[in-house]
């Protein structure tokens, strides 16, 4: 536990957990100073003459004398307290800068621990993250960089435990070193009884926490995306109760964990009154022990103030058990989350791409490992042509596709951009020269320019207004008050399905990259917009490879090669208009969809 708190906590800021560290113990030695102090004054004001309290008086003499001031009783008492009261001063004085330290670093590592892992979940592997869901993501990112917090602030509760503990002892054996015997083996009894099983138990129940948690995190996330179902389904109830569920089986762990810090503070103040009992008592008893009224009293405060430093020792174990967990997830995400691997080969902007070659080509997803999704693929896309992929569902078009991004990595085989392994090319140049549009586009919470740009601010209006056109979103734009500035709300749920998918083309053909992708990117879209988007689709493969993957077989008619996808096999690929000709799977799949629209059309 601890080797984890250091390697991931504790080793990055020890500059400054070193100064909290120093100033703690600074604290807590001014803290025992003051109580030592009781002895003299005390002993002054009761024994003038015992030998407790010779040396204070001494000290006042000579300091005195020096100054050509009589020396009393009472001005020793007053100089002692006045000490007192200047070593409360400074230790409270440097207590506040400890606490302003503390919660600067605090502070300092929740911001920098959400952005890391942010990050981190930004540069993962495409298959790592979506593997997740977004509940547990949201759930993870949010409860890792508070426990780490947490744990720091625990951690400091430690150190300060551990200080006022060394200087609690030493002024006890200062006092009486029998005393050191007599305290500290019943509470490190008591601890070594209660300590372990509740760490133990508390580190049990903070893993139970933490899969619950991501659980209610996973159903509240589903539940709201899901809205529409919910309401339409009218299963409102259902979801509410889902939520209720999962909040009463957190209810009691969550309770079970809060109690269980408190228990050291009631065992250790039981045992605090039965120890300060017998040693009244033994000195009672047994007065050859030596000790004066002054020294006694000294000697119970000291108890009654180790007691809850030794009550805190425990609590703060018990909560660094609690937080092992949350902490265990921010270093499995930061240091052994697998990230996307990049080549090292720049790609040249001003040359264009010619060809993309995928050369035997097998792939399968890691979940189902055992089936291929594509299999031994060969295929050429060029430069100035339309490649369009076509097939049943799941026959692996949409794979192509994400091979080509690189959001997955063939099994096998490999895929040559201009004669280069995809694999060796930077990965952020190469994307860069790729503009996307899926089947369900996704659109940001925010403006219309924003979704469009993704925040380039380097875009110009002539660029934007260009994909506009081009992506027949003019009209629309007209239509809005804001115009460009307008809000699309939560994944563009503001905007139509065809709107969506209009706004996503704009921002794939907004740069003018070497390679378009479109899968599905007209399905939502009436035929009469879907023709017009797809012919100035049409005129942007002079300057760029075009694929697209379509499943109404009639938008592909303009298309250089059709490519037939069978269970991850290519079985027919060629002119459109001589595979169905050759009335092959082309044919009797553009029959098929030919018959079906003609059913839609009649049946109307």
């Amino acid at each position: 536990m601890f080797d984890l708190y250091w390697r991931l906590v504790f080793r990055p800021y020890w500059s400054r957990i070193t100064v909290i560290a120093v100033s703690t113990f600074i604290c807590s030695t001014l803290d025992v100073i003051g109580i030592g102090m009781i002895v003299p004054v005390v002993s002054i004001l009761i024994s003038p003459q015992d030998s407790s309290s010779m040396w204070m008086a001494n000290i006042v003499e000579q300091g005195a004398t020096r100054f050509g001031l009589d020396v009393n009783n009472h001005t020793v008492v007053i100089v002692g307290l006045l000490t007192l009261l200047v070593i409360m001063v400074a230790k409270n004085g440097l207590l506040l800068v400890q606490n302003l330290l503390l919660q600067r670093l605090a502070a300092t590592v929740e911001v920098s621990f959400r952005v890391r892992m942010f990050e981190r979940f930004m540069r993962a592997t495409y298959d790592n993250v979506i593997s997740r869901g977004r509940g547990v993501t949201i759930e993870d990112l949010s409860r890792a960089s508070t426990g780490v917090v947490s744990s720091i602030t625990v951690a400091a509760g430690l150190l300060n435990a551990i200080a006022q503990i060394i200087t609690g002892t030493v002024l006890l054996f200062y006092l009486a070193s029998w005393t050191v015997l007599v305290v500290a083996v019943p509470l490190l009894l008591v601890y070594r009884f209660f300590g372990p099983t509740l760490q133990g138990r508390s580190r049990e129940l903070g893993i139970k926490l933490h899969d619950i948690r991501q659980r209610q995190s996973v159903a509240i996330v589903d539940f709201l995306d899901g809205i529409r179902v919910v309401k339409t389904g009218v299963v409102e109830d259902m979801a509410s109760k889902r939520i209720e569920s999962l909040m009463r089986e957190h209810l009691p762990l969550y309770i079970t964990s809060r109690v269980l810090p408190i228990i050291p503070a009631a065992v250790y103040e039981v045992v605090g009154a039965m120890l300060v009992t017998a040693l009244v008592i033994l000195i009672v008893i047994v007065p050859e022990l030596g000790l004066t009224l002054a020294e006694l009293a000294a000697l119970v405060i000291l108890i009654r103030r180790l007691l809850p430093t030794v009550s805190s020792l425990n609590q703060n174990m018990i909560n660094l058990s609690h937080q092992v967990r949350v902490v265990e997830v921010a270093d499995n995400t930061l240091n052994k989350m697998p990230v996307e691997e990049s080549g090292g080969i720049l790609l040249d902007s001003t040359k264009p791409i010619d060809q993309i070659k995928m050369e035997n080509v097998s792939f399968s997803y890691i979940e189902r490992n055992n089936t291929l999704v594509l299999d031994n693929v060969n295929l050429t896309l060029r430069r100035g042509q339309v490649t369009a992929l076509v097939g049943q569902t799941g026959a692996g078009k949409s794979t192509i596709a994400d091979l080509i991004i690189r959001l997955y990595d063939p099994d096998k085989g490999h895929i040559l951009v201009d004669n280069t392994d995809l694999r060796k090319i930077d990965l952020s140049t190469w994307r860069k020269r790729i503009g996307f549009v899926g089947q369900d586009p996704y659109l940001f919470n925010t403006s219309l320019k924003n979704n469009i740009t993704l925040w380039d601010e380097a875009v110009t209006t002539t660029e934007i207004d260009r994909a506009i056109r081009t992506a027949q979103l003019t009209d629309f734009l007209s239509s809005l008050p804001d115009g460009y500035e307008t809000i699309v709300g939560d994944r563009g749920l503001k905007l139509s399905g065809g709107q969506r998918q209009r706004v996503a083309i704009a921002r794939a053909i907004l740069k003018q990259p070497d390679v378009l992708i479109f899968d599905e990117a007209t399905s939502s879209l009436d035929n009469l917009t879907e023709k017009e988007v797809h012919d100035a689709i049409s005129k942007l493969r002079e300057g760029a490879t075009v694929l697209v993957i379509a499943h109404r077989l009639t938008t592909v008619s303009d298309a250089n090669i059709v490519v037939v996808l069978d269970r991850g096999n290519i079985v027919e690929q060629g002119d459109p208009d001589d595979l169905i000709s050759s009335r092959g799977q082309f044919w009797r799949l553009y029959q098929k969809d030919s018959d079906t629209s003609e059913h839609q059309l009649t049946s109307i």
